[in-house]
Order: structure tokens, then C-alpha cells, then sequence
């Protein structure tokens, strides 16, 4: 049922929740003011409350080891060599028993007990060298406080130990004088974190190593604040000093303040318990809550009798309005009761209804003629009154939409209450203008997209009357509109990710060079070897991402080659789970073929097959990846021709999928996954296609999924490798590249090859030295060249220059744009070589062999 509010209601509501917004948000901000200043004060107190006990605390360490000191002045040489008499010594220091509650020790300064106070039997002449604080007295030759341990007397607490060295007369160290405190005792120490804020807040002391010396908690003392459980505490560590709100390791929210300590680098650290000091926050909310809403209900009391009373006289007119199509002649008209802006309104009604009514007359009468105009035009025709109610269709129109004459045209056709958002018929009637919009109707055949054009119907005087909607069907030219508009998405995904791949190309250019330099330089024997290979093969996976990314960038036919099967399959599933809770069982047959393809499309295929099977195991499992040979004889049947095949099969332990979900899972955009793009399989299928080969699937709902691959193989053996002659040396080469980084690794790569190499940034400065040199007799061999250098010359421009001066020029063309139309096609272009960024020492050195007519010997460097 819908309900409408009457006005009198809407304006006593919207009053109500005017001023309840005021009040609210008055009472709102006086309470957060509140909250801010109290913890403004509480913060302030806190601080000063945490810096006087830590001034207290900083004195009373220092008068511990003070008394300490004083007493180290009584230690005789003769009490440092009898333990006897060290004994007695210590026993009548009453002064630091009371301050020192564990024990009181006199060591040798190799570290050997000499006497301990309380005596403790059978304990003369142990060992205790290895305690850092025995370690730190006697390097420093300064008192110290150690950190907490775990002390060697039967109660095995931990203590802090005090030390000071004792001296002869000669200066030479004679002994070390200790004294210890119990952490679990009941001590001066411990009273400090006794001391309570408020009803639950409490102190703590800890160590910058994270342990904790004292704490209410007594299990806790000794214990180690791990990272990451207390988030303020972390920051203390790191050398935060004051207050802020905290979430302790137990969950407690507080607010928490930390200062150093100036007598050792520990922190103090005071808890204060939220809830408790935002009490006073809750009990003022609540009482302005109280009051506002009795204010409130009082307001709108007043409210209710004032506006009742001044729209009786509207609420006459509405009533007549209502059963207005029930009157005639006459009754239609309603006599007016007040002068007053209502009186007004109604002369105006009356006037409006009696135009109204001779305006209907004159349009009965077009509308026998306008009908058959409209019956024979092809586009759905509609016409709406003022009222926006429908006066009449024609069959176009009633055959997609259904008969609705009669009735709104916004229930009818949007199944609205009021009038359509942004309704071209509104902007006809105020303007007198045509206007379009496109929208979604409930036609007969389900939903469908219209493009409305609205256009206001004038009457003879030119005064309008009526709308006229004329409606098209163009859900189908949406449809392509939006598949452009998804082209159009992709292309500009490609072209960005053809311009990522050639700026990361020649940061790997950068990267893999150096790598390779350092390897030819340290030798497979050098320590550093082992790190090296695995930053070339990290380089190695880099690349292979990147070629991926080339492969999303131009799409077409793949540029195949050779590819090792079992490093593609290795490396790429690898990858693939990569930190996930899946992993990944290898199976490969002996003596198995290489693959013949696009070894970047092929990388991006199993990335994809193997990220569909970890998505199919969201609780984690293991997938089978199994490779074997396959060869496809004349007249077999299936999809492939005849030939040799690699069989790449890929079995996860997933969900498994339905038969309808497998007739799909190849079509673009079908995912059954959330916030996934549904092009992955299809990327899948259409590269697959393209290598000549074929996929085939099989599912099982609850048992998993297996995706079978069958690629062309590589079977040849390689062509023998050609005679190697002696590199040419003194040969001199020109490189120009707008990267500093790879013209200085370049460089040095032709050095190791034994070429004689010079470096400029751009096509203007290559082809200045080039004639100079040239010019000077001494002329350069050849010339390696960027194709890209933004803001200047690039390569083709500059080689295009080169030739006209030198026809012999032999330049060889550089670039991570693998797809650019001039590395395909370099030779069109004045090139006589090409080399793809990233390029290593070896792949340098092929090129300039072909260039050259030789083989340059190349460094060894391991590869990954």
C-alpha cells in the first residue's frame, strides 16, 4: 500500500527533524568539545604523573648506586682476598640490605664469587663470569645497572643487578661490588608500579629490548612484549615520549603515556583505562539526550495545533482538487474563503480548471486528425496531458509496452509514484523545447532501452497542452556502443601496458647488466656467485612478465621460437602460487620436447590456467601439472592436424564446475568469480588458437577441474653452432641511449667483449659525433641506437641522417618496444641489426657477430 504524507504532516515532520538536526548536532559538538578537553586534562595529568614518578625513580636508582659506591670505598684489599672476612663486610651493611632486598656480592674481576650476603652455602668460587653486567663493570671500569635475568639462587627469580667496581690504592681493579633486587619481592622498586590511576589504571616498567622489569601483572615481569601486540608500545621503542590513545595487548582500549627514564634506558609507562575516563563523557550525553528529546516533543506539540490551524483552508482546496473529476459545469469551480495567499490560490484553480476545460474541447477535437498521423509513423508514439497522464498511444507504442491509456505515464512506464527523475516531458512543458533521454522500460519482452524524444503540443494560440513522447528501441544499439566502449577500454589497457613494459625493459637492461658485469668479474668461484645467479634469474622472471605484458600490449600473431618446456611450466606455475596456501606437483616425461611458440603468450597461458586452478582451492591443495610428448598421426581424428604435440595437462582438487558453466567458461567476460574481468580463459583460448594447438577441459562438480593443452612442438635439434674466429678488437662503436644507466652498462659490456665503446643521450648528439669523427679519420665501426628518446631525436631520425652522410653506416636498432613496427620491420628503416631490451653480454655479442661477420667471444656468466 503507498502512503503519501498530507502537507500538514510534511512540514510538522520536516520542522521536527530541522530542528532535531540542530539540537543534535549542537549537543553533539558540546559533547565531542567535552571529550576533548577532558582528555586534553587527563592527558596533561597523566604526563606530569608519569614524569615525577620517573624523576623519582631516576633518583632513587642513582641513590641505590650511590650507597652502592660509598660502600665499595669499605672494601679492603684484605677483605677482597679472604672471603671470610668479605663475608662479615657484607653482613654488616645494613644500609643496602634494606635497599638491595635478593643479595649482596663481592666478585673477583675474573668473575668468581669472593662472598654473598645473605651466605649461601657451597656457592664460594663459582664462575659467573658470563654475565654481561660482570662484562660491562670490568671493560668499562664504571658502575653499571644491568637489564633483568634469571638469577642463579634457588628461587630462580629475575633480578636486576647494581655493580661498582673496587680499586687499590694502585688504581688496579681489585674486586666488584654487586648488589640485586627481586623483581618478584616486595621492594621500592615494585612499589613504583603499585601506584594505581584512577580505578583500573596501573604503570609498567620496561626495558628498550622489550622486557619487562616491572609490571602489576607479576607474571609478566621478565616476560617480552613481541611486536606488533601493542601498537603505542612499539612506537616507545622506536623512541616515542607522551601520551596518546592505545590498544593494549589485551585488547583494552587507554589512553597510554611513556617517558625514559635519564638513570638507564628503560621506559616507564602509565595505562589508563578509556571506558573509566570517558565516564564522565557518557553520563553528560546522556542527560543531553534526555533534555532534547522532552524539548523536542514539546516543540513539536506547538508545531502540530499552529499548523493545523493555518492550513485548514488548504486542506479545503486539496479535498476539492480530489473530487474534481467527479464534478461538472459549475461544482468544478470553488468559491474562494479568505484573501490570503490560499484565497489567492484558489481563484487561481478556478481560473486554471475553467482554461483547462475549453482547452480538453479543442484538443478532442485534433485528436481525431492527429491519430492517423501518428498510427502510421514507425517509432512508438505517446502523448501525455499536463497531468502527465496518458491520452493516447499508437500501436507501435502499445505493442512494446502495453496498453496504458488512461493512466500516469510514470506508473505505467517506470512503475514510479511521482514523476520521473530528469523527464524530457518536464523540460518540454518549462521550455518549450525538444529534449532526449534514454532509459530502461519493463516492456513485454523484458526490459528494454528506449531513447525518448519529448516535444511540447501547442494549441492555436500557441500555448502548450500536451507532451509528445515519441519512443525508439535501442537496446541493440547499446549493446554495440558498449562492446566499442570495452574495445576501446582494452586498447587503452595496451597501449599503457606497452609503455610500462618498455620504461621496466630498460630499468632490466640496467639491472641484468650489471649482474652479468659482476659475474664475469668475480668468477663462478667468488663467494657472491650464488646471490648473483638468483638475482639473474629474479631478472629472469622480471623479463618474463614483461614479455606478458608486450602480449596484452599487441595481441595478433605470436613471434615464435624454441622455448624450453619445463622452465616455462616451472617458472610460470611457480609464480602463479606464489604466497598462497596452494602449491604445485611437476611431472615431466623424459627426453620432452620443446615448445615452438611466443615464449611471453605462453607464460601469460599457464599463469592464467594455474591462477584459475588456485581460485578453485580457496582452502589451499595442490595442483598436478603433468607434460609429456604427443605426437598426432595422418587421419586421427580430433581437433588437432596432424604432427608433433606437447601435452601440457594442469588438475586442480577444486570446486569443478557445471556442463553449463563449461559451455561458457571460454567466452569473454564470463566469471564466476568475484571482482575477476572473465578474460582470463578467454585470453587463454585465444592465444592457444593462435600457436596452432588446442584446449580441452574437463570438470566434475566437488572434484575439481583438469585443462589439457596440446602446443606444436620443437623437435629439431638446433643448427650446429658456427666456427668461432677470433673477435676483432679496436673496432669502435657509437651507443645512444636517453638512459644514463644503460649507456654506462652497454659500455662497459662492449669493453669485456673487447670493443672500444663511446656514449651520448640523444639522436642530435649521436649523429654530431659521428661526423666528427668521421671527419677526423677516425671513423666509427658501428652505431647502436635507442628508438625512443622523449623530448629529442630519436633512433630513426637519427639513422636517417647518418645514411645520407655515410651509405656504408651499420647501426644496429635498441628498444623494449618488442612490437614497434620499426624493430619488426628494422631493416625497411636503414638497420642492419636489432637488439631487445633487456639484452646480456651474450646476446650483445650474437648481434655484433652477425653485424660483423664474425663471432665475438662472449664471458661466461651463469645463467638462470
Amino acid at each position: 500500500m503507498h502512503f503519501t504524507l498530507s502537507l500538514k504532516r510534511r512540514l510538522i515532520t520536516e520542522l521536527f527533524v530541522l530542528l532535531l538536526i540542530i539540537v543534535l548536532g549542537m549537543a553533539i559538538f558540546f559533547i565531542y568539545s567535552f571529550k576533548q578537553g577532558l582528555r586534553e586534562t587527563l592527558s596533561q595529568q597523566q604526563e606530569v604523573l608519569v614524569r615525577t614518578i620517573c624523576e623519582e625513580l631516576d633518583g632513587k636508582l642513582l641513590e641505590a648506586h650511590s650507597l652502592l659506591i660509598a660502600a665499595s670505598k669499605h672494601v679492603s684489599a684484605a677483605a677482597a682476598a679472604d672471603g671470610d672476612r668479605a663475608q662479615e663486610m657484607l653482613d654488616a651493611r645494613f644500609a643496602l640490605h634494606r635497599v638491595f632486598d635478593s643479595h649482596l656480592f663481592l666478585f673477583t674481576p675474573s668473575g668468581h664469587l669472593i662472598a654473598e650476603s645473605p651466605y649461601l652455602p657451597n656457592r664460594r668460587g663459582i664462575d659467573l663470569s658470563y654475565r654481561d653486567y660482570l662484562k660491562d663493570t670490568v671493560a668499562s671500569g664504571k658502575p653499571c645497572i644491568s637489564d633483568p635475568y634469571i638469577s642463579t639462587q634457588a628461587h630462580n627469580h629475575p633480578v636486576l643487578m647494581f655493580t661498582t667496581p673496587v680499586f687499590d690504592e694502585a688504581g688496579r681493579l681489585m674486586a666488584i661490588l654487586t648488589g640485586s633486587i627481586d623483581l618478584m619481592g616486595e621492594n621500592w622498586l615494585g612499589r613504583f608500579v603499585e601506584s594505581t590511576i584512577g580505578r583500573s589504571g596501573y604503570l609498567y616498567l620496561s626495558t628498550m629490548s622489550r622486557v619487562m622489569i616491572m609490571h602489576p601483572e607479576r607474571a609478566r615481569v621478565f616476560k617480552r612484549m613481541e611486536p606488533g601486540l601493542n601498537p603505542l608500545y612499539d612506537r616507545a621503542m622506536a623512541g616515542f615520549e607522551g601520551t596518546d590513545e592505545n590498544v593494549t595487548s589485551h585488547g583494552v582500549r587507554t589512553l597510554t603515556s611513556f617517558k625514559r627514564l635519564k638513570a638507564r634506558d628503560w621506559v616507564l609507562a602509565a595505562n589508563f583505562s578509556l571506558h573509566e575516563a570517558y565516564a564522565p563523557v557518557r553520563e553528560l550525553a546522556g542527560t543531553l539526550i534526555l533534555a532534547t528529546l522532552l524539548g523536542l516533543l514539546l516543540i513539536l506539540g506547538l508545531f502540530f495545533f499552529t499548523i493545523r490551524r493555518l492550513l485548514e483552508p488548504l486542506a479545503v482546496l486539496t479535498s476539492h482538487v480530489e473530487e474534481l473529476d467527479g464534478k461538472s459545469g459549475a461544482d468544478r469551480l470553488l468559491p474562494p474563503r479568505s484573501a490570503d495567499e490560499i484565497g489567492r490560490l484558489t481563484r487561481s484553480f478556478n481560473a486554471m480548471v475553467t482554461e483547462l476545460d475549453q482547452r480538453l474541447a479543442m484538443a478532442e477535437n485534433e485528436k481525431a486528425r492527429s491519430q492517423s498521423i501518428i498510427a502510421a509513423l514507425g517509432d512508438g508514439i505517446c502523448i501525455v496531458d499536463s497531468e502527465f497522464r496518458i491520452m493516447l498511444q499508437n500501436d507501435q507504442h502499445r505493442s512494446v509496452l502495453g496498453d496504458h491509456l488512461g493512466k500516469f505515464c510514470y506508473q505505467a512506464y517506470a512503475m514510479e509514484s511521482t514523476i520521473c527523475q530528469d523527464c524530457p516531458v518536464v523540460k518540454a512543458f518549462a521550455d518549450g523545447g525538444i529534449h532526449r533521454c534514454e532509459r530502461m522500460l519493463p516492456g513485454r519482452g523484458g526490459e528494454m532501452a528506449v531513447e525518448v524524444i519529448a516535444s511540447p503540443l501547442r494549441d492555436a494560440r500557441g500555448t502548450i497542452i500536451a507532451g509528445i513522447e515519441v519512443m525508439r528501441d535501442i537496446t541493440e544499439r547499446q549493446r554495440l556502443e558498449q562492446e566499442v566502449f570495452k574495445g576501446r577500454q582494452l586498447e587503452s589497457l595496451g597501449v599503457l601496458a606497452g609503455g610500462v613494459a618498455h620504461d621496466f625493459n630498460n630499468l632490466l637492461t640496467s639491472i641484468l647488466g650489471n649482474i652479468n658485469l659482476a659475474q664475469m668479474l668475480t668468477g663462478p668461484e667468488h663467494g657472491a656467485d650464488k646471490k648473483l645467479l638468483e638475482a639473474e634469474r629474479a631478472c629472469m622472471r622480471a623479463r618474463s612478465l614483461v614479455l606478458q605484458l608486450l602480449t596484452f600490449a599487441r595481441g595478433g600473431a605470436p613471434s615464435k621460437a624454441s622455448v624450453a618446456t619445463e622452465d616455462l611450466v616451472r617458472e610460470s606455475a611457480t609464480y602463479a602460487v606464489h604466497g598462497s596456501t596452494v602449491r604445485c606437483e611437476f611431472s615431466f616425461a623424459p627426453d620432452l620436447w620443446n615448445i615452438l611458440g611466443d615464449e611471453g603468450q605462453l607464460c601469460q597461458v599457464l599463469h592464467n590456467l594455474v591462477l584459475n586452478a588456485r581460485q578453485a582451492m580457496p582452502e589451499g591443495g595442490t595442483i598436478h601439472i603433468h607434460c609429456e610428448n604427443r605426437r598426432v598421426d595422418e587421419g586421427e581424428a580430433g581437433a588437432l592436424s596432424a604432427g608433433d604435440y606437447v601435452l601440457i595437462e594442469v588438475a586442480d582438487q577444486g570446486v569443478g564446475m557445471s556442463a553449463e558453466q563449461m559451455a561458457k567458461i571460454f567466452y569473454p567476460y564470463f566469471t564466476t568469480k568475484e571482482k575477476c574481468s572473465g578474460l582470463g580463459l578467454s585470453t587463454v583460448y585465444s592465444i592457444v588458437s593462435r600457436h596452432g594447438g588446442h584446449i580441452h577441459v574437463e570438470s566434475t562438480l566437488g572434484r575439481g577441474s583438469v585443462f589439457q593443452l596440446s602446443l606444436p612442438a620443437c623437435v629439431q635439434d638446433a643448427p650446429p653452432a658456427a666456427g668461432r674466429l677470433p673477435a676483432p678488437h679496436g673496432r669502435r662503436l657509437l651507443v645512444m641511449d636517453d638512459e644514463a644507466q644503460i649507456r654506462d652498462i652497454t659500455v662497459a659490456m662492449l669493453a669485456e667483449l673487447g670493443y672500444e665503446a663511446v656514449a651520448v643521450e640523444d639522436g642530435a648528439r649521436a649523429v654530431a659525433r659521428y661526423t666528427n669523427e668521421f671527419t677526423a679519420g677516425r671513423p666509427f665501426d658501428a652505431v647502436i641506437i635507442d628508438l625512443n628518446v622523449p623530448g629529442g631525436m630519436g633512433g630513426v631520425e637519427a639513422v636517417s641522417r647518418l645514411i645520407r652522410f655515410d651509405p656504408s653506416l651499420r647501426a644496429i636498432v635498441s628498444s623494449g618496444y618488442i612490437d614497434n613496427p620499426v624493430m619488426l620491420g628494422y631493416r625497411d628503416y636503414g638497420f642492419s641489426g636489432k637488439i631487445t631490451k633487456p639484452y646480456t653480454p651474450e646476446s650483445l655479442a650474437m648481434v655484433l657477430s652477425e653485424l660483423f661477420g664474425h663471432t665475438t667471444e662472449a664471458p661466461k656468466v651463469a645463467q638462470g
